[in-house]
């Protein structure tokens, strides 16, 4: 392989060896992020609605199904069901008509030990929460659609894509460009040691 071509080809891999480093990294810690958020915002709304099914004598069901529709908006197909520890389901809300999620009996029984259980469900980012406040307790399933978040994430890996595929060939030009310059005194000296060979020859 010609000197310039070695050249070109190193200066490109390494280039192209940060640029996928990079790229991946931050579509690594976007993701993290989207998903720690969703899940904190899907805790929040479990231990919420725990708090207010826990205060019976002051919240009624019928008014805690409407504090749950009021939060539509900031979470999309929301689901939210309750359960003692039997397993029997005491309350249930959704955005949506028949949308209610199945939950194994191993899920709530890994709440009970662990506190909180994240999983998914219909394609939903789902929250398993053991509420303890109350002399009653209750399992507490939250679950909903992150279209926001999704649509970000899929944006964000787009642009990186272009820039990575941009970066890519920038480079690959780019090395080219630099093998030639960098190669030019090289054969600058290569010419004039010819040339004086053949003046000694002659």
């Amino acid at each position: 392989m010609p000197v310039k071509a070695r050249i070109t080809l190193f200066f490109t891999i390494i280039v192209f060896t940060i640029l996928s480093i990079v790229c991946i990294s931050i579509y690594y810690f976007a993701y993290n992020y989207r998903e720690q958020n969703f899940k904190n915002r899907l805790a929040n709304r479990a231990v919420t609605t725990a708090r207010l099914l826990s205060q019976s004598d002051v919240f009624n069901q019928s008014l805690v199904q409407k504090i749950d529709a009021a939060t539509s908006v900031a979470m999309t197909d929301k689901t939210i069901q309750a359960y003692n520890y039997s397993g029997l389901l005491l309350y249930a809300y959704s955005d949506k008509k028949y949308d209610a999620i199945k939950v194994s009996a191993d899920v709530l029984e890994e709440a009970k030990e662990n506190n909180i259980v994240y999983f998914t469900v219909n394609n939903k980012d789902a929250v398993a929460y053991h509420f303890t406040e109350n002399k009653y307790p209750l399992i507490i399933v939250a679950a909903a659609y992150d279209p926001d978040g999704r649509k970000n994430l899929g944006q964000l890996e787009f642009v990186l894509w272009i820039c990575f595929l941009g970066g890519t060939l920038i480079t690959v030009a780019g090395g080219y460009l630099f093998s030639g310059s960098l190669m030019r005194p090289v054969k600058r000296i290569a010419d004039d040691l010819n040339n004086i060979s053949a003046q000694n020859l002659a």
